[in-house]
């Protein structure tokens, strides 16, 4: 994952899920978000449980 790696260089990671056009896409992205936190979390990864987070419509 790109973010295991990009955050081992201490930066901070912020996410912007691009063209998002219902609902539907945007609970299936915060699902899709929380699972990537929950593999870091058990893989003892330390990041920003607040990252930014955006959409583009």
């Amino acid at each position: 994952m790109v973010a295991k790696k990009y955050r081992s260089y201490g930066r901070n990671i912020k996410v912007m899920f691009p063209m998002v056009s219902s609902v539907e896409e945007v609970r299936a992205a915060k699902e899709i978000l929380a699972e990537a936190k929950a593999e870091l979390r058990q893989e003892g990864y330390s990041f920003n449980e607040q990252m930014p987070v955006g959409m583009r419509v």
